[in-house]
């Protein structure tokens, strides 16, 4: 399984909620990301440090978590979600590490 299959595996299962899916196949640190998917803001902030190290982020007012490339200066991902701002962070970094991959 290449790195980007098992990243939007793992984008689908946080999608769909199906905490069964939820191991990753990747290279990603599974406490983090299951922290992030129950709702931790601390294990989503983890995450972003340990995986994405230079690229901004910022919680916008309706729940939206963009990510931002400082050298480019524009969204890298963002995702919306009311129900839980950990997951919508997670489901950020995860399709910021699928568009560094070459995936879109």
């Amino acid at each position: 399984m290449t790195r980007i299959t098992a990243l939007r595996a793992l984008e689908k299962a946080v999608e769909d909620e199906a905490v069964d899916g939820m191991t990753p196949h990747c290279d990603l640190p599974a406490i983090h990301v299951l922290g992030a998917y129950c709702g931790s803001l601390d294990a989503a902030k983890a995450l972003h440090d340990a995986l994405l190290p230079g690229i901004l982020w910022q919680r916008g007012p309706n729940g939206q978590f963009c990510l931002f490339d400082n050298n480019v200066d524009e969204v890298s991902y963002s995702f919306d979600t009311t129900d839980s701002p950990a997951r919508a962070w997670l489901l950020a970094i995860i399709r910021a590490l699928i568009a560094q991959e070459g995936g879109e």
